[in-house]
């Protein structure tokens, strides 16, 4: 007989020995986080790589082709981290091909023909002068370009990790998309350029990403119910109704993205067109 609570338990451990036996990975690799199927992580993911996309989008028409090369090296990298976060293996046994692959865009980034002379030249020449110097002068402008541009690269993974694994396991973005929009509004500033495209596109990746959260949340929690055996309809147990919840949300959420984006394109016609008029 189990207990109260025994059966979330049971149904992780056998989620576990199903990764385990089907991949013959050892425990100790797996994360013992949860945190939905496969394909809910699909799901969540793609808005949240729009909404990281946007970030470097605007870049691009700005600076040379060293600054294309940049912005192609930083999407790279997003795209590696946010396929990382869709398994759940432990993340130090994705440490080691991290570093692999930061030594490959570092030699991609400054025309090394192999990444094993680049990562020579830095530990024996660049890396022993950097700290000379910013001992000397503690000033982040002293380093060299390549230390910068790791420090950049680190950065950039910590961002794109912690967003990634705020949506799947807090299943929320609206702080990083509130960040996004105000990041947008201070580039349109700075740039003198208007990008009310990107943020129509920034507004319906966070609205697409929050209601499928909140989607998915909810058949998570009609699913858990149902297994629990609570207080629910016989037809909803039976799953005859299951998709209607689904259905009334995705719904909800067309009809508010389209709402919200038609709302915030009219705003970007009308100041495009006062614009242009003064």
């Amino acid at each position: 007989m189990s207990g109260p609570g025994s059966s979330p338990v049971r149904d992780g451990g056998h989620r576990k020995a199903g990764i385990s036996g089907a991949w013959n990975v050892p425990s100790i690799f797996v994360s013992r986080l949860m945190h939905g199927t496969i394909l809910h992580r699909i799901l969540i993911t793609l808005p949240v790589m729009g909404l990281l996309s946007e970030w470097l989008l605007p870049l691009r028409d700005a600076g040379d082709m060293g600054s294309h090369l940049m912005l192609q090296t930083l999407f790279i990298w997003a795209l590696f981290l946010l396929l990382q976060g869709l398994f759940t293996l432990r993340g130090w046994v994705w440490l080691p091909l991290n570093a692999v692959l930061v030594v490959w865009l570092c030699a991609r980034l400054f025309e090394y023909s192999h990444p094993l002379a680049w990562l020579s030249d830095y530990a024996s020449e660049t890396l022993p002068g950097d700290v000379s110097a910013f001992g000397n002068a503690w000033e982040f402008t002293a380093l060299s370009q390549e230390t910068r541009t790791i420090i950049l690269l680190v950065g950039w993974a910590i961002m794109v990790s912690a967003v990634h694994m705020l949506a799947l396991y807090r299943r929320t973005v609206w702080l990083f998309g509130g960040s996004t929009l105000v990041y947008l509004a201070v580039l349109e500033s700075a740039m003198e350029e208007s990008i009310y495209g990107d943020m129509l596109r920034a507004v319906l990746y966070i609205l697409l990403a929050q209601g499928m959260m909140l989607i998915l949340k909810l058949k998570q929690e009609t699913v858990e119910g149902t297994s629990f055996e609570l207080d629910i309809p016989e037809p909803v147990r039976s799953g005859r109704l299951s998709g209607l919840p689904v259905l009334r949300w995705s719904l909800v959420v067309l009809l508010a993205s389209g709402l919200i984006a038609g709302i915030t394109r009219v705003g970007g016609l009308l100041a495009s067109r006062r614009q242009a008029w003064d």
